[in-house]
């Protein structure tokens, strides 16, 4: 296998997951082969698996946005339009970057959770943000559904001031949110 990206190793590490599932499960898995999927001019970041009614979907960290790609058989790939990319107005909560997250479904409408960034937002420069579809294909901002670290628990620049050596909270993932749905 070729690599032409750090993205590409975890994209090819995905794979083999998706692949080792036949291995748990008693069953003869499919031969090896060599895979590979890269973006056209921009590096692969976090991949993002989903498998949804048959459909294999990879999300990924393209430039500002999140990249798509599915597949029926892991082996043919599409290429499908960007799932989100970062706002365009200089005050959007995530002007500057939309980073890592992670897609659930609850009933019939797909959410995608991610960290927005935007060094000039006055109430804190990185957020929980919401995305819903209905077909994982368009994706819809949900702006009003955005939460920012509280600063007690999770740093927040806003209220904590810049990172030192005394915050012990400020390395606290703060991308996937529990109990957003319930």
């Amino acid at each position: 296998m070729r690599i032409k990206s750090a993205g590409s190793i975890c994209f090819s590490a995905v794979l083999f997951l998706f692949m080792g599932v036949f291995s748990t499960m008693g069953v003869a898995g499919p031969a090896p082969i060599e895979l590979h999927f890269q973006p056209e001019e921009t590096v692969l970041g976090d991949v993002i698996p989903f498998f949804w009614e048959g459909i294999y979907h990879i999300f990924y960290l393209r430039g500002s946005g999140w990249g798509h790609i599915s597949s029926k058989d892991l082996v043919h790939w599409e290429e499908l339009p960007n799932a989100i990319e970062s706002g365009q107005e200089a005050d959007a909560p995530d002007r500057e970057n939309c980073w890592t997250g992670s897609i659930v479904e609850h009933g019939g409408v797909f959410h995608l959770f991610y960290t927005g960034k935007n060094s000039r937002d006055p109430k804190g420069d990185q957020k929980v943000m919401h995305a819903t579809s209905h077909d994982l294909i368009t994706w819809i901002k949900r702006h009003e559904d955005t939460f920012y670290a509280d600063g007690s628990i999770y740093w927040n620049k806003s209220i904590n001031g810049p990172i030192d050596n005394k915050l012990i909270y400020h390395h606290q993932a703060f991308s996937r949110p529990r109990g957003f749905l319930e």
